[in-house]
Parts: structure tokens; sequence; C-alpha cells
């Protein structure tokens, strides 16, 4: 890659194709997904951002007239880019219990592991963390169901349970969080009527679906099966339908996947997509 300047922060929004042709002029972002062996995937988000460049160090004299003045090319690094998608609908299930109310935050993470040139801090992937993911749950008659859960998982026999979060109708998003075990619990409130308690649960593994072929969720799957994928990224800003700038992040792996969390009354899921970008990105 060739440093062209000392930083750069990318910010794209993108808006419904209905609200374009009323918007004369707005730029809009097209995101470009491209695996090895497969076809490229192609999408609108309601947000990007990042795509970087951070300097780490400099070489230059210490003293006389050359003091500011850099002897050769500085060591730099990539900084990560996301992708933010916002789903409104107040149809919500889980078959953990028909009492959840509010449900996440829901956070995947991938360790970096550096993988440096002397002029470039780069990165490949590493572990796959799944953090445990929070339950409240509202009952307004006697329920003692998640209480023996955690009952018998003390006791070293509660079994694993596979609970999947479905969002929309039709499902925009299907989470399912795989061999779940309970790793906390607290009943907090009795009033009125109400029973209030938490749970939190632990997976093994969790899935991310969409319909059809949905933008970036192949990648985010082979990445939380711990395959290690990693893809080509090009974000394109556009003014008319005509393209003015694109930007190519290459060799990016998911270093991140975060659910806001869903409460029933508010009915918004908010999810954000991190990727680091590898050795060769055209982010300038």
């Amino acid at each position: 890659m060739k440093l062209r300047s000392a930083a750069l922060v990318l910010a794209l929004l993108a808006v419904p194709a209905a609200a374009t042709a009323a918007l004369v002029g707005m730029p809009t972002a097209r995101l470009t997904l491209t695996r090895s062996g497969a076809t490229p995937e192609v999408s609108e988000p309601k947000g990007f951002s990042g795509g970087g460049v951070k300097i780490l160090s400099t070489t230059s004299a210490t003293v006389g007239p050359n003091q500011f003045k850099t002897s050769g090319p500085p060591a730099f690094e990539i900084q990560p880019v996301a992708w933010k998608n916002t789903f409104t609908t107040k149809s919500f299930t889980t078959d953990l219990s028909p009492a959840v109310e509010k449900v996440g935050p829901i956070e995947v993470r991938v360790t970096k592991i550096p993988t440096s040139t002397p002029t470039e801090q780069s990165f490949r992937p590493g572990q796959v963390t799944f953090a445990p993911v929070r339950f409240t749950l509202v009952h307004r008659k006697a329920d003692t169901s998640m209480a023996e859960w955690m009952r018998a998982t003390l006791a070293g026999k509660g079994p694993r349970r596979t609970v999947t979060l479905t969002i929309g109708a039709p499902a925009q998003r299907r989470i399912v969080l795989r061999e779940a075990l309970p790793v906390a619990y607290t009943a907090i409130d009795f009033d009125l009527g109400a029973f209030r308690e938490i749970i939190e649960v632990a997976p093994a593994r969790v899935e991310v679906l969409g319909p059809g072929e949905t933008f970036g969720l192949s990648l985010l799957d082979a990445t939380f099966r711990g395959q290690a994928p990693t893809a080509q990224l090009s974000a394109s800003v556009l003014e008319g339908g005509a393209v003015v700038r694109t930007v190519t992040f290459t060799n990016s792996f998911v270093t991140a996947y975060r659910g806001e969390g869903f409460d029933v009354t508010a009915g918004t899921y908010v999810e954000t997509v991190e990727l680091q970008p590898g050795p060769g990105s055209t982010a300038l």
C-alpha cells in the first residue's frame, strides 16, 4: 500500500432507495464483499465507517536541520472498518421462554494476532470468543424453569440448550445460541403480581441467519466456526448513481459482531460487524 497522508476517517451513510430518489445529490454507499470461489455480495448498509490509517512511528534525525524530516517510510496500521444494520419490528420470539422481554447484547470477538512487516502493522485472526447473553424475563404466573435450569447446572447436571431468537415476521434475523449453559441468575423484583428475573447464558457457538443470501452472513458463519476466512471489502461512494470514489480493504477478517440487544417494547435491533483490513489495502 502506498501511504499518501497521515490519517483518514471514512464515514459513509446509505439511505433507502426510495428516499434517495427524493434527495438529489445525497451521496450513498455501496459495499462489495468478495471471497475466493464465491459470488461477490453487494449491499447498501445503514451505516459504514472506519478504514483510517494510523502512523505508529517515524525515523528522523535527533538534532540539526533535518530533525523534523523523516528519513524513511513510517510504520503504520490500517484501522478496522465496520458496517451497521438496523431492524425495526415489534415481532420478536425466542424459544427460551415466552416471558422474555429483553435480550442482549449479543457479542462475538475475534483475537487479532500481530503479523507485522518493518513498515506495516498487520494482523491475522485468532481465537473466537462468544460472550454470555442476558435475558430479562417477566412472569405473571408462577414459573421456576430458569431457576431449575440454573440449579441443575450448579449440580453438574444442567443440560445444554440451543436457544433461538427470531426478529421480524417474516424473519429478518435469526440468532441461534448453540449448546448454551446458564452462567448467572438473578431474581430481582416482584411487584404488582409480576416476577422479574435475569439469566445469562454462555453459548458454545453463535449463528446469525437471514433470508436468502444476506450480505456478510456467510463470512460470519465461517468465522464463528473457527475457519478464519478472509475477504476483500470494497466501499464505494456514489453521487447521482455514479461512483466517485472506491477504497479497497484486502485480506480482511471479522474481528467483532455486536447485536445491541432487543427490547420488546422498543422494537429495534441494531447489529454491527467489524473487520480488520489486511496487507495491501488501498484505504487512501
